[in-house]
């Protein structure tokens, strides 16, 4: 197991170099494109930064409202916190955030493992629900308006499929335990069938997807800035189905952050919308640059903060924390 962490450690830290490295090499080559707008480059890239950082707060809101649900009460200073913190920590390796956030979750609220993965994967298929629909609903509006190849219709079908499995996986659960005869199995499956009877609670889950949706368009803002900053012109339209299919990459990650995916989806469907592909790389990295910003500037800090909240929990109360629990 030690040795398993240690390769997952290097492979994140490695791919994260790797991104480092090309995009510092990308945008030195492109540095003429971007003297064009450098009057205002510092202006805009803060702007960035600063939508960033209040993405990351109105998604640790949004986590908040489904652990909420989850009979598990968090402070909306806390949910930020832990949504920058669980961003940074999903670097180095892939996918740590998730565990850590468990970890934390179990000493500082006693709340299950069961019950932990159970909102994660809950928060998360709503999340690709809404993105694939989304997305698909702005694949043939664009699909529609102009003459596009039919490339651009099997993303938009693709996406559509991506938010109605995501949406079936969510209607099915309660019936799919009775199917599975291994009892281990049928008794996840049935815990996570009765967590979701919160599909119920239509007031809480309407402002947890107003959310989303406001975040999906503050990142559309953010990416049609990094456009701007480039001098490429790109609609409303296009530039949120871009974010959209983004979003939806999220289902199908394995890479630390979703590190390169997100970027590669943004070049690929930009080059069927006709975006010029070098100038689109450089805008999908400043992108992501300005994430990075946030989320290696304050998660070191916040994480350690709350692991030193959790340490203090776990000395004065030794039960609140059980790994087999």
């Amino acid at each position: 197991m030690p040795g398993r962490i240690h390769k997952k450690r290097l492979l994140s830290v490695s791919v994260l170099t790797l991104f480092l490295a090309f995009a510092a090499t990308h945008l030195t080559y492109h540095l003429p494109e971007l003297n064009k707008v450098t009057h205002i480059a510092a202006p805009f890239f803060a702007a960035m930064a600063f939508i960033s950082l209040v993405t990351f707060f109105l998604l640790g809101q949004a986590q908040r409202i489904i652990f909420g649900i989850f009979n598990t009460k968090v402070g909306r200073v806390e949910s930020f916190s832990l949504a920058i913190s669980n961003n940074f920590l999903n670097y180095l390796p892939a996918k740590a955030g998730l565990v850590a956030r468990g970890a934390y979750f179990r000493a500082l609220h006693a709340m299950p493992v069961q019950r932990y993965v159970a909102a994660t994967a809950y928060g998360q298929l709503l999340y690709v629900t809404l993105a694939g629909f989304l997305g698909g609903g702005l694949g043939i509006l664009i699909y529609l308006q102009d003459a596009y190849p039919n490339s651009l219709w099997v993303i938009t079908v693709a996406l559509i499929i991506t938010g109605l499995s995501a949406s079936v996986i969510l209607g099915f659960a309660p019936r799919a335990s009775t199917w599975i005869r291994k009892t281990a199995i049928r008794n996840r499956l049935q815990y996570f069938s009765t967590s979701l009877a919160p599909w119920r609670n239509f007031k809480p889950m309407a402002v947890y997807m107003a959310l989303i949706f406001v975040i999906l368009n503050l990142m559309a803002t953010r990416l049609w800035l990094s456009f701007y900053l480039t001098d490429v012109r790109i609609s409303a339209q296009e530039v949120l189905f871009l974010q959209t299919a983004a979003a939806a990459s999220v289902a199908f990650s394995f890479l630390p952050g979703n590190l390169g995916l997100r970027e590669g989806v943004i070049v690929g469907i930009g080059h069927v919308l006709g975006l010029p592909l070098d100038l689109t790389v450089t805008a999908a990295v400043l992108d992501r640059l300005s994430a990075l910003v946030v989320t290696f500037s304050l998660g070191p800090w916040l994480a350690h903060q709350l692991s030193r909240k959790m340490v203090r929990q776990q000395s004065t109360s030794p039960r609140g924390y059980d790994p087999k629990g």
